[in-house]
Order: structure tokens, then C-alpha cells, then sequence
């Protein structure tokens, strides 16, 4: 967390705080699936996290990369890693992207316009809201295990959606939905329950010319 000397009057008041990467890069959409799965591997990697007492032998354990991941109690994987294997063995959550939409949130888009002391045009500052969804999906075997293993996600998540949403700088984040248990197609012993998850994200950038603008065209009519 940042902390503040006390104010200098006057001055610009320093603020001492850690350097995050999400300052740089924003909160893509591929950077926000990897917050979820990594805020979930943490939570699994620890017994004393985990309310439900029924799941507390499911532990989630980091591997090498060269480890078979079914040496894990728990796969907590991104949903484009989906096989059917990996359910068929341990409880499974698998984050999966859904679609993300770019809105205009202020006069054609753009936040702010740059110029020099001396007027010189310095190009524009565009903004856009981007609102985006994730799900969470829960397999396990039987519905009832499918959903004790979703509510788990669903409240630890609702509880500290305010947290996330500061430290990880979200312009919004809500904890949107829970849904009924419903058949793996491929396996009918298994189950899927889906948390839905919906964010959003102020995403800026600027443009600026590197030839100045045409002011003007003189027009003369020929002889």
C-alpha cells in the first residue's frame, strides 16, 4: 500500500509505493485470466484458506514444468488448457474469457488534447471503457461435489472483491453469478458449475503526430 509524508505545502507530496507491471501493460484481457488462475492456486495451495472443511484435502501444488499436473489435488488451469483427462482425475476449475467490448466514454473517445508551453500541438489522450466478462467453471464428479467447489470460489471471491478490485487496479469488479450444476457431455458422472465474473477497465493511450498538422491550403486560380 502506498504510504504519505506528512504534506509539504507548496510541493508535490511523495509517494512511496511498489511498482506494478499492470501500470505498463493494463489489464488485458489474457493478464486478467492469469489474475484469476493465479488468485486461485493461492487459495487452494493453503488448507487454512479453504472454509468448506470437505475441501481441505484438494490442495492445489505448484509443478516443474517437465511434472505430469495430475501429480496436483486440484487442477486450477486456464480454460484453453481444458482436457478431459484432467477432470477425469481430480476436481478441476478452469478460467475461461469471455467477450470483452471497447465503449467510448467521452467526447469521440478522446480524454484530453496536448499542447506545448508555446501552443505547439503535441497530439490527443484516447480513452475507452473496456468491459469484459470471465467464467469459472467447477468440475467434479456428481453435482453436489461441482457445487460445494464453485460455492467455495463464489464467496471467497465476493468476499474480497474490494480488495481485488484495489490492489490490482480494476475500475470495476463484480462477482455476478452462480449457476446450477450441469452435465460434462463427455463424461456423465461429471459436473460443471459456473461463477461468472464481470470487470472493467479504463484503457488510455496517446497519439501524437510526428509531422505538424496541415493549418491551412492557399488556393489561387491559375493564369
Amino acid at each position: 500500500m502506498p504510504s504519505f509524508d506528512e504534506p509539504i505545502w507548496g510541493e508535490g507530496q511523495r509517494v512511496d509505493s511498489d511498482s506494478s507491471s499492470i501500470c505498463t501493460t493494463h489489464l488485458t484481457p489474457l493478464i486478467v485470466t492469469g489474475i484469476f488462475v493465479r488468485l486461485l492456486e493461492s487459495h487452494f495451495a493453503d488448507p487454512n484458506n479453504i472454509r468448506n472443511a470437505q475441501l481441505r484435502d484438494f490442495l492445489w501444488a505448484d509443478s516443474a514444468p517437465n511434472v505430469d499436473p495430475l501429480t496436483t489435488k486440484i487442477n486450477i488451469l486456464p480454460a484453453y488448457k481444458y482436457e478431459t483427462r484432467l477432470i477425469d482425475q481430480s476436481p478441476s476449475i478452469f478460467v475461461k474469457r469471455e467477450s470483452v467490448t471497447a465503449n467510448r466514454i467521452s467526447i469521440q473517445g478522446k480524454a484530453l488534447t496536448h499542447r506545448a508551453k508555446n501552443g505547439n500541438y503535441e497530439g490527443e489522450t484516447y480513452v475507452r471503457l473496456l468491459s469484459g466478462a470471465h467464467s469459472i467453471l467447477c468440475y467434479a464428479k456428481g453435482g453436489l461435489n461441482s457445487e460445494v467447489l464453485a460455492e467455495e470460489v463464489f464467496f471467497r471471491l465476493l468476499e474480497y472483491t474490494a480488495c481485488i478490485e484495489d490492489d490490482l487496479m480494476f475500475s470495476d469488479l463484480d462477482v455476478a453469478e452462480l449457476s446450477p450444476p450441469t452435465k460434462v457431455q463427455e463424461d456423465k458422472d461429471y459436473f460443471v458449475t459456473r461463477v461468472g465474473l464481470t470487470w472493467k477497465q479504463i484503457y488510455t493511450w496517446k497519439l501524437k503526430p510526428i509531422s505538424p498538422i496541415l493549418k491551412k491550403v492557399n488556393v489561387s486560380a491559375g493564369l
